[in-house]
């Protein structure tokens, strides 16, 4: 299992992102890995949750602000799937979610490595970039950190870059709002916590369904029973 590390805000005529964070998009626990793209305030309530092994504790929310996350869940010693929320690409043996997924796929194909397809979705996707975080089920090794809150990579943010989508080139954030009044807009609205950092995918606002949300609920329960 693997994802990249690269947290980022859309913008129409440009991508505010910072990477290698310390907030990672897996988390283990209870035999199993869990893997998330979307809003990024959810990610850390359901990572919270997780943590916490919750049993009867109240479920986080799915959707907030117009946006949602995706979960894939896979028990570790098995490497079955558990559970899948609108991954982007789905193949017998592998999936696929967020905005690089059709590149990752694509990468897969030919070498049937997860940390390499990562690596060629960072090449070409706006929102996929910085350090290969991931799990390997066979040796147990891992490289995750999940040591920091969404509000520090919040912070982080300030200081992260600005990629223009007309020309690709990352720019310091601070130096581009300098000199761009949309810059400097977004960045004051990440300040005021307006806005929060995602990791986006195709189905990202589409609303999960009350048989989607009870097929979940059912093998959380099930794991954390």
């Amino acid at each position: 299992m693997a994802t990249d590390s690269r947290w980022s805000i859309d913008s129409s005529e440009f991508v505010l992102y910072i990477d290698d964070t310390g907030f990672d998009k897996i988390c283990i626990a209870k035999g199993h890995a869990f893997m998330f793209a979307g809003n990024g305030k959810l990610i850390e309530q359901w990572k919270n949750w997780i943590a916490q092994n919750p049993s009867n504790t109240p479920k986080p929310p799915l959707e907030q602000d117009d946006s949602a996350i995706s979960m894939c869940i896979a028990n570790i010693e098995t490497a079955a799937i558990r559970f899948e929320y609108r991954q982007d690409i789905s193949l017998p043996l592998a999936r696929f979610a967020g905005s690089g997924a059709k590149f990752a796929r694509d990468c897969w194909l030919v070498n049937n490595n997860a940390q390499l397809a990562v690596n060629s979705a960072k090449q070409k996707d706006w929102f996929s970039g910085g350090t290969v975080a991931f799990f390997d089920f066979c040796s147990r090794q891992h490289n995750l950190l999940n040591s920091i809150s969404i509000k520090e990579v919040q912070t982080q943010l300030l200081g992260g870059f600005v990629m223009y989508k007309n020309t690709g080139q990352p720019i310091p954030a601070r130096e581009a709002a300098e000199r761009d009044p949309e810059v400097k807009a977004l960045l004051d609205k990440v300040v005021q916590g307006q806005v929060t950092v995602s990791a986006p995918f195709e189905f990202m606002h589409t609303p999960w369904t009350e048989r989607e949300k009870a097929e979940l609920y059912s093998v959380l329960d099930d794991i954390f029973a």
